[in-house]
């Protein structure tokens, strides 16, 4: 029986959590090149908009893809019928869309003729927004909507992905800035490019690249947001300035995040394979780890009696700054 996922304390309080998902090929193939890439962004964007979830970082590899996606809560009062039809749009396209509105304005008729019940009203909306706001049902929309188009591509049958995918929750503070780092640096581990602004495929190469400001926007708020600025966004425009921006890329080429007294330190920790970020269950504070780890109890033996474990070698400058829930080799 597959283990649930860990829990996160303040589930169902209206405040939103963060999680570094990634999910690999079968075989761990290299079965991705640009179009393949390009396609897996522009899907992810789509459903971005159609869950109402936040992709703060992400990048297309060869072989895997990563995600730091911001599941937020519904908007106090629900989603009101103008929004979902517009975020079905965002994903079903305009067809979907109208087929979808005119499926939702008959059972509103049938309620005013009484031959149809509210509850059939709300059954017909609940169809797309349980599958909103929700960490598993983006992941699975994604990852099954890539495979299918995928598999039309290669003519073939069958699973893309490897089991399900992994998750590990971040804190929304320093841990979450240096996952996003480590995210988009991952073409430069790679040896694919020298420098992570020429890697098409990420948060940081799309953020920083000549399209549009329509086109840029997205990965712009997004990594504005993990920067630390509130909601990335004030009257429409992304706070996305050359501060922003700056100390993003002082983060990704030279290590330097506030806090830590040896930035050189981390610029090594962000370039080499470090398993707390994929496999440590939850990465934060000391204080947001214990949190974490009290409310997922029952996932450890019964003499465990902290949950907040030290990073280890290749992420020990992190030591004093992000703590894991699992002990392991850095």
């Amino acid at each position: 029986m597959a283990r649930k996922r860990w829990i996160v304390p303040w589930s169902g309080t209206g405040k939103p959590a963060i999680y570094h998902c990634v999910s690999r090929v079968v075989d761990r193939r290299f079965a991705f090149g640009p179009d393949e890439k390009e396609m897996f962004r522009q899907l992810m964007r789509r459903v971005e908009r159609y869950s109402g979830c936040r992709v703060l970082a992400y990048c297309a590899m060869s072989n895997h893809i990563h995600i730091l996606l911001e599941v937020t809560p519904a908007a106090e009062g629900g989603v009101d019928d103008a929004e979902l039809l517009c975020r079905v749009a965002a994903l079903y396209g305009k067809g979907g869309a109208e087929i979808f509105g005119q499926e939702l304005e008959a059972a509103r008729q049938a309620v005013e003729s009484g031959t149809g019940t509210r509850r059939q009203v709300e059954e017909t909306r609940a169809r797309h927004l349980r599958r909103m706001h929700d960490l598993s049902e983006f992941m699975k929309t994604l990852l099954q909507r890539f495979t299918q188009w995928f598999n039309r591509r290669e003519s073939r049958t069958g699973n893309l992905w490897e089991d399900k995918f992994r998750s590990v929750i971040v804190e929304d503070a320093a841990a979450a800035r240096v996952v996003a780092a480590y995210i988009d640096l991952n073409p430069v581990r790679a040896g694919i490019v020298p420098d992570p602004g020429a890697y098409r495929w990420s948060s940081y190469g799309e953020a920083t690249g000549k399209a549009g400001r329509r086109e840029v926007e997205p990965a712009r708020a997004g990594l504005a947001r993990v920067m630390g600025l509130g909601e990335a966004r004030v009257g429409g425009v992304t706070k996305w300035d050359s501060e922003t921006s700056r100390a993003y890329r002082n983060l990704l080429l030279r290590g330097h995040l506030q806090g830590l007294p040896q930035p050189a330190d981390l610029d090594e920790t962000l370039r080499g394979r470090v398993r707390h970020f994929t496999a440590g269950g939850a990465i934060g504070s000391r204080e947001f780890i214990e949190t974490v780890f009290r409310a997922s109890r029952e996932r450890f033996g019964p003499k465990r009696t902290t949950g907040a474990r030290r990073m280890r070698g290749r992420a020990s400058p992190l030591r004093d700054v992000v703590w894991s829930a699992r002990d392991l080799g850095g």
